[in-house]
């Protein structure tokens, strides 16, 4: 059933109306539909991007301090993206670590910093996640090091990665998950909380 929808009326300045006109029409969408999403995006990820001390920066800026850091140190990273940002993001949305979960952060990690384009499939041996980008091998090495680190930290998962310069594909195995006893706080109010868990 979808949910019920109401009506409020907004007051703005006539030229940042008629920049959501302008910019509305360049997405060949209707005002109303286009606006809708922007509040959507905004109560659904800026919100919760908001209560992380995080930046976005540009592909050449990644590229470029890309070029002057080692593969390991590139791991590294991707890691501590999973640990110290990916896991409490998915706790703040979702208030609980799954595969879904996992899966939708993904999405929403790599459409919020403009990395490129990723795709879901759903097989009997399980689930493909792509993502397509133009940023290098180390971004690719950078970005499967995050995915492999939260399926096996969270979920005790192993993924296989075939990676190149800019492309990934990771099989995410069907298999029950081993995991995940943790303490959630209800009402995260974001200043610098660290997720913890204990693994069963």
């Amino acid at each position: 059933m979808d949910e019920l929808t109401d009506t409020i009326t907004i007051r703005m300045k006539k030229s940042q109306l008629e920049e959501l006109k302008k910019m509305s029409g360049l997405k060949n969408l209707p005002l109303n539909t286009f606006v809708n999403q922007l509040f959507s995006n905004y109560l659904e990820v800026d919100r919760i991007y908001d209560k992380f001390n995080w930046i976005k920066i540009s592909k050449t800026t990644l590229q470029l301090a890309m070029t002057k850091i080692s593969l390991k140190e590139v791991e590294q990273i991707g890691k501590h993206i999973a640990t110290e940002f990916a896991v409490d993001f998915i706790l703040t949305k979702w208030g609980e670590i799954s595969e879904k979960n996992i899966i939708d952060f993904i999405k929403i990690y790599v459409k919020e910093n403009s990395y490129g384009h990723c795709k879901i499939f759903y097989g009997s041996d399980g689930t493909i996640i792509t993502i397509q980008h133009k940023i290098g091998k180390k971004a690719s090495r950078m970005i499967s090091s995050m995915v492999q680190e939260l399926f096996k930290g969270q979920l005790d998962k192993e993924s296989t990665i075939v990676l190149d310069r800019n492309s990934i594909s990771i099989l995410i195995p069907n298999h029950p998950n081993v995991r995940i006893s943790s303490a959630v706080p209800k009402n995260i109010q974001y200043t610098w909380y660290k997720s913890g868990f204990v693994r069963q």
